[in-house]
């Protein structure tokens, strides 16, 4: 399994944190996760090394509110239209 990467994003004035692993130059799939589960579950279910095997760059996004993201007053959809605009991300 390649390295997979941890990295803190600011997004709209909160941190948000991302798993990234793949080539960059793969084509992108980025990861959300749902209220019962976290990040890290598409490490843990072998998502990540799946799609790294088969060549792409896999990016899973930390929603706020979850795991180590802090709480905030900004609806997922804002979150996600925001962060996918981030030079890590894009």
């Amino acid at each position: 399994m390649a390295v997979i990467n941890t990295q803190q994003l600011d997004c709209m004035g909160h941190p948000i944190y991302i798993l990234q692993v793949g080539p960059d130059a793969g084509p992108l799939v980025l990861l959300l996760h749902g209220k019962m589960f976290q990040k890290t579950t598409w490490q843990e279910n072998g998502t990540l090394a799946k799609l790294v095997y088969n060549g792409y760059r896999a990016v899973a996004l930390g929603m706020l509110s979850f795991n180590n993201s802090p709480a905030a007053n900004i609806e997922p959809a804002e979150v996600l239209k925001t962060a996918i605009k981030l030079p890590r991300i894009e």
